[in-house]
């Protein structure tokens, strides 16, 4: 400690600060935290997004109230899917669940010339390598529909979780800034 001491008018002054910074940041919530099972990822979505139906085969889908999951949306609809199987994927095999196993959006196969390969555009790629996680992140337009996809493999579990953020492309241009929040706001639980 310096020995200094604060005068009365500049310690109100850092409490008043700091009281403001409280309220502000005690507000409503805005985000909610949601995990996959089993993976030991989490997510933020914003607090608004609820569960759209039962969890199916293809996993769960969540979304603004009334929205719907199986349909081209005006708003963004958030999938999260997860499978144990981590150890035997590989980049290649992350992208082509993208697109349910049909081709690889990076390096499709030119004969795929007349199937949905030809109407699908990679926008953007990037490949993820942390200690404790590996996968990607990729985003395809397919007509007016865009998808940011991310697959995430926990290295210690093995346990892959799928997340797929879609909408139309005036969503998806409009909504941008949440999407990437969506998208990098995954936390690997210990």
């Amino acid at each position: 400690m310096t020995g200094r001491r604060s005068s009365p008018t500049a310690l109100g002054g850092a409490v008043t600060a700091l009281a403001a910074l409280g309220l502000t940041a005690c507000g409503a919530p805005t985000h909610q935290i949601i995990q996959p099972e089993p993976a030991t990822f989490t997510y933020e979505l914003p607090i608004e997004f609820v569960e759209l139906g039962e969890p199916d085969a293809a996993g769960t889908s969540y979304g603004l109230p009334g929205a719907a999951a199986d349909t081209l949306a005006g708003e963004p609809v958030v999938l999260t899917a997860t499978s144990p199987d981590g150890g035997s994927q590989s980049y290649r095999s992350l992208r082509e669940l993208a697109t349910g196993g049909q081709f690889d959006p990076l390096n499709p196969d030119p004969a795929l010339v007349d199937t949905a390969a030809s109407q699908t555009t990679l926008i953007n790629y990037a490949e993820i390598s942390e200690p404790d996680v590996w996968g990607l992140r990729m985003q395809l337009t397919i007509g007016d529909l865009v998808i940011d996809y991310q697959a995430l493999v926990d290295r210690r579990t093995d346990n892959v979780v799928l997340t797929e953020v879609y909408c139309t492309l005036a969503c998806f241009t409009d909504q941008v800034d949440l999407i990437d929040d969506i998208q990098t706001s995954w936390q690997l639980e210990s």
